[in-house]
């Protein structure tokens, strides 16, 4: 097995038809009338799975774009992350590190190896039983192989590492790209993120053999340049909209006559953050009553990556499996097991609207 495989050149657009053995996936857009998202080939007898959420209060990055596609036994599967964001501010502005504004994650930029495999794999794979990073390497024309035209004029780096992990006795291997970009300083903001972000799935022994079907479905992606159009239009507007409150706030500010009473508010303002980290502080031990309740009443909470709100999910009865097709909160959802050898996507008594994976505790 060669740590150095070679990549081939992106085929020329249009990409050809894949014929009898390969079907077209749509990903569309339901905030938008169902408007064309992007398409992507995949074997006819996959499954396909896409989502397109928007979530307007994240200026930075307004909307979510997820899909995936599998084989029947759920062994080779490639799938498509949604695009990561993140910012850093100069210290004395500086929110918690890890925690999410506006869409966009507070992280230090990170080179290209670091941000795939301390922030993306353990972010999308940290649950894995027997997580084992097996080896990285740069891919300089990963850009141009999946036409992410939106890298052209920003410095970007593109990366591939590979791992493996267990999953109720299965064993799987996985290879996962980005491309790594970073933006110039903004005043006292530095923008950077990872796009696009996708993995290559297989058996444990299988992923090279697998490698040119799941390659194939991986650069087939082709965006609609009519939705991209609408995506700059959007985030200009929320921009707008945010400078414009951020603008108004300063000149209430500066339009204070008294210059003791600017100094007062100013004072003001340090006592609330003062008392925002006190809440802060408080808010963590608040946590750990909850969980000392959630040990006492035998509740065990998970992430529910269905839910926009962050609602958790709550298992009562310490299962040894708890499995969730990322479609919300609804018991239909979910499904608690204690058999380690149990697959609900092999079960075809259970709902067929999503592909089951194992949830994340909290």
């Amino acid at each position: 097995m060669s740590p150095n495989p070679s990549y081939p050149p992106p085929p020329p657009p249009p990409f050809p038809p894949g014929g009898a053995q390969f079907a077209l996936h749509h990903i569309v857009d339901p905030q938008y009338q169902g408007m064309l998202v992007a398409t992507f080939e995949h074997s006819h007898d996959w499954p396909a799975r896409s989502q397109v959420v928007w979530n307007f209060q994240d200026v930075q990055l307004p909307v979510q774009v997820y899909a995936s596609t599998f084989s029947p036994d759920g062994m080779e599967a490639v799938e498509f992350l949604p695009t990561e964001a993140c910012f850093w501010l100069t210290p004395d502005l500086m929110p918690v590190p890890g925690q999410r504004s506006m869409g966009s994650t507070c992280l230090p930029p990170m080179g290209a190896i670091d941000a795939l495999t301390q922030f993306a794999i353990p972010k999308y794979r940290g649950d894995r039983q027997n997580l084992r990073l097996l080896y990285t390497q740069p891919v300089p024309n990963l850009a141009q192989i999946r036409g992410a035209d939106w890298l052209r004029n920003v410095p970007h780096e593109g990366v591939m590492a590979r791992i493996d992990y267990a999953v109720n006795g299965r064993f799987f291997e996985e290879k996962f790209y980005a491309c790594v970009m970073w933006h110039p300083p903004n005043g006292q903001q530095t923008n950077w993120g990872l796009s696009p972000l996708f993995s290559l799935r297989a058996e444990r022994g299988q992923l090279d053999a697998a490698r040119q079907r799941l390659w194939r479905i991986a650069i087939s992606v082709r965006n609609s340049p009519a939705w991209g159009q609408l995506y700059q239009q959007v985030t200009q507007q929320l921009s707008s909209q945010h400078r414009a409150h951020i603008g108004g706030v300063m000149t209430r500010l500066r339009g204070e006559a008294e210059y003791g009473r600017q100094l007062r508010e100013f004072n003001a303002w340090q006592s609330d953050m003062s008392q925002q980290r006190l809440n802060h502080w408080w808010a963590a031990d608040e946590r750990l009553q909850q969980q000392r309740g959630d040990v006492l009443s035998g509740t065990t909470r998970y992430e529910d990556p269905g839910s926009p709100s962050g609602i958790q999910h709550q298992d009562r009865g310490y299962h040894q499996y708890v499995w969730t097709n990322g479609q919300g909160p609804a018991p239909e959802n979910w499904i608690h097991s204690n058999q380690a050898n149990y697959d609900p996507n092999q079960d075809p008594s259970v709902n067929r609207s999503g592909y089951w994976f194992l949830a994340r505790k909290v």
